[in-house]
């Protein structure tokens, strides 16, 4: 692939490591199913729809082509689907629930017993 088709993005685990990785901008079948077009990576094509009901919770659901998605999802079922070149940057809520989550909260800089105090 080109390398503007290939993107390094640098993720940081709650242990306090960060690692850099390669973010493929394609689909893995793009090189092989896609057309010029699709190896452009400007937006995403889905062929082979799966249908019936037990998939409808899947939202957009078959093979994707192209450009790579990265989808949001609410807790009404509805959502976002973005393509991941345009995503800069994602941080995943902590949950008070974890069992762990004094410790990942420190290691983000945040003061647990603050976010308790303020969830009352």
């Amino acid at each position: 692939m080109p390398p503007n088709l290939i993107r390094a993005a640098k993720l940081f685990y709650d242990d306090g490591r960060n690692q850099i990785v390669l973010v493929p901008m394609l689909y893995g079948l793009t090189r092989a199913i896609g057309n010029e077009y699709d190896r452009a990576g400007r937006m995403t094509r889905f062929v082979a729809h799966i249908d019936g009901e037990e998939f409808s919770a899947l939202g957009a659901s078959g093979l994707g082509v192209s450009q790579q998605d990265f989808t949001l999802r609410n807790q009404d079922g509805g959502g976002s689907l973005f393509g991941i070149g345009s995503v800069t940057e994602v941080s995943f809520p902590l949950d008070l629930r974890d069992p762990r989550f004094d410790e990942k909260a420190r290691i983000r800089g945040i003061d647990p017993d603050e976010v308790r105090r303020q969830s009352l």
